[in-house]
């Protein structure tokens, strides 16, 4: 835990110093015209037995810190959506101590960019022109280098390849906000639900180290309830995958194949706070994962109860 505080403070002192320069030198435009851009600071521990040795292929999904740096262009007419995201990421509790504990990493996605429910509505009251229920394609690109310590001693580059499809209905969280640009765009319905998103992809990563190398199709599927009291939501989401090493054999020359399984329910206090600051998000979670694995030792089981908070910024 001292680990995880001291990291924290690092990330979280170096976001002050970047957002209040960027505040100075940055007029409400962003830096491109047309572009969204913003940095946040993230802190997600995860209170719970560490991963065992070889576990953190997922070490920017799966950071307990993070100060990242994105930027954004909606969909136009006759273009694309296009994001282009850059962050640091720490992991100091989470994966055994063989295993990189902290990451630098760039990517870019072209297509439905990524939005996480929180950021559907935008907390000036205006609706996100790209939000609509749609199914839709997108392509990623990732490289990461992951670092022993806190960016202290490189450990291996990891080169992400991914192409999925998402869906979301989004149609009952913007009438349950009852934002009025909502039934401009056709975005709302008044039939009572949930806000739904569903997507599957398959990634292949490249990696300095031979033991990283794989292709893994995954499914997930995210659901929040409407706004209880206080505005607080309840959020549930699942996620299944398999990966196929390249070039990891046992000693019957066998390539390793692994299963995992995720699941985590929580509640989503983000509106409750919101009195404490309109970019404050703040959420708290169970998670339970399981992996399994054609190698035995690769095998395991863990749970986390895992408190969020995240800052965002506009540039």
């Amino acid at each position: 835990m001292k680990s995880t505080l001291a990291t924290a403070s690092a990330l979280f002192s170096s976001f002050l110093s970047f957002s209040a320069h960027s505040q100075e030198s940055q007029s409400n435009q962003g830096i491109f015209p047309g572009w969204k851009d913003n940095i946040s600071f993230s802190i997600n521990p995860r209170i719970g037995k560490s991963l065992p040795s070889d576990s953190s292929q997922d070490i920017v999904d799966e950071g307990e810190g993070e100060i990242a740096f994105t930027i954004s262009r909606p969909k136009t007419k006759g273009g694309v959506q296009l994001q282009f995201k850059f962050g640091i990421i720490s992991a100091p509790q989470l994966f055994d101590k063989a295993d990189p504990t902290s990451a630098l990493y760039g990517e870019a996605t072209i297509g439905d960019s990524y939005v996480t429910v929180r950021e559907l509505l935008d907390r000036s009251g205006e609706l996100s022109p790209d939000v609509s229920d749609a199914v839709r394609p997108y392509v990623r690109y990732r490289f990461t280098a992951a670092y022993n310590d806190f960016l202290d001693k490189w450990a291996r580059s990891d080169d992400t390849l991914t192409a999925g499809v998402r869906y979301r209905d989004v149609r009952t969280i913007m009438c349950n906000e009852k934002l009025p640009p909502a039934t401009r765009v056709g975005a709302c319905s008044d039939t009572p639900g949930v806000y739904v998103e569903a997507r599957a992809e398959v990634s292949h990563t490249w990696s300095t180290d031979v033991s990283y190398r794989r292709v893994y199709p995954s499914l997930r599927l995210d659901v929040y309830s409407r706004p209880l009291a206080g505005g607080v939501r309840i959020f549930g989401w699942a996620q299944g995958e398999t990966s196929f090493f390249r070039d990891e054999r046992n000693l019957k020359g066998r390539l390793r194949k692994d299963q995992r399984l995720r699941l985590a329910a929580g509640l989503d206090l983000s509106k409750w706070v919101s009195r404490l600051g309109p970019k404050i998000d703040l959420s708290i979670s169970g998670q339970y994962q399981r992996r399994w694995s054609n190698f035995a030792d690769k095998r395991h089981e863990r749970g986390y109860f895992i408190p969020s908070f995240t800052f965002t910024s506009p540039l």
